[in-house]
């Protein structure tokens, strides 16, 4: 492997040094301390996230060479990187910047101390025209689904989505990420997708079974007997009622789509990429995304045992996956890491086709 590497070893830690410096203004080591606060931790976060993306390009048999390895450096994800070291889902730091952006315009252009009615509006007029630029993008034909980011109040900018607050958190839990004298709660587990993250933990909804075509058909429940169940029924049976709204209304996940969402828990990357590889199984597209053949088809069994057996709780799973998992497997949070690594990654990619 180190016949790949032509950078070499001096010429290697200057330029990793440089980038992992947060004593330097514009570097991502930078950028990341002034958000987490906390200098060390940036720098080791920026220089392992450089070196890990260095063996990938290793892997898929390029030279690591010095231009190689600045274009490397140079596209460091402050947003995985912040996801990793403070537990925050994704969601909410894409929210958390729109939304500086929009109250830094609005201070310099109407009043330098906006009141907490203010910040709400400024948080939720920011995220609708997010919400309108992705709609131009998607009548446009350059992006075919969309990421709904939460509002002020941790709901579902998603029209006709109901209106409990959603895991990622919102302006409260954003405005605690920079008051480190106050305790912030998060959840005990290390580096989650998104889709996984509990925001503050004593603010999470109760999480509840989302159902597909496939299991009401798994179980013999007819379409038209769920979806005549009202919403106090849904929720009383630990049901999400969004899922039965989907269903009925023909949106769903089945196939393919519906297999990698039960993994990579991202149902508009889930459709992206089945679409997007017509002719291949759930396990290739994952196995082509980065995990092994063996790992691939053990998380989609597992994946789908859980959503059958109704099993929803992080800790539930993690024992479930240490119990049954072989000895070549990774543990729990390893595996969600990888795929927290996959769906960052295949995200990427659709924003640059977009």
């Amino acid at each position: 492997m180190e016949k790949n590497i032509s950078c070499p070893p001096a010429e290697w830690e200057r330029i990793v040094g440089h980038y992992s410096n947060p004593n330097k203004p514009g570097t991502p080591a930078y950028r990341l301390a002034r958000f987490i606060q906390d200098d060390a931790r940036a720098s080791e976060l920026v220089r392992q996230w450089i070196e890990d993306e260095a063996i990938k390009a290793l892997n898929k048999g390029h030279d690591v060479a010095p231009e190689l390895l600045t274009d490397i450096c140079k596209r460091v994800s402050l947003e995985a990187l912040t996801h990793r070291a403070l537990g925050v889902s994704v969601k909410l730091i894409r929210a958390g910047v729109l939304y500086e952006k929009a109250k830094a315009r609005y201070q310099a252009s109407v009043d330098p101390h906006p009141s907490r009615e203010d910040e709400e509006r400024i948080w939720d007029g920011a995220i609708d025209r997010e919400n309108a630029r992705q709609q131009r993008l998607v009548d446009a034909g350059r992006i075919r689904n969309r990421t709904w980011l939460p509002y002020h109040d941790s709901t579902n900018s998603r029209p006709g989505a109901n209106r409990a607050p959603v895991s990622s958190g919102g302006l409260d839990e954003w405005r605690l990420m920079f008051e480190p004298h106050k305790p912030v709660r998060f959840a005990p587990f290390d580096d989650m997708d998104e889709d996984h993250d509990r925001a503050l933990a004593d603010r999470t909804p109760v999480e509840r079974f989302e159902v597909t075509a496939d299991w009401c058909s798994g179980h013999g429940i007819t379409l038209e007997t769920i979806a005549a169940m009202s919403e106090s029924e849904l929720l009383a049976m630990g049901v999400d009622p969004q899922s039965v709204r989907d269903i009925a209304s023909g949106h769903g996940l089945d196939g393919e789509a519906g297999r990698l969402d039960l993994v990579l828990h991202d149902t508009a990357l889930s459709v992206e990429l089945a679409e997007r590889n017509p002719k291949s199984s759930a396990t290739a597209i994952l196995v082509r995304a980065g995990l092994s053949r063996r790992l691939a088809d053990f998380a989609l069994a597992f994946e789908k045992r859980m959503r059958d057996e109704g099993v929803s709780s992080p800790a539930r799973m993690a024992r479930e996956w240490e119990a049954s998992r072989s000895r070549a497997m990774p543990d729990y949070h390893g595996y969600l890491r990888r795929v927290a690594g996959i769906v960052e990654a295949e995200s990427a990619r659709v924003l640059e086709h977009a």
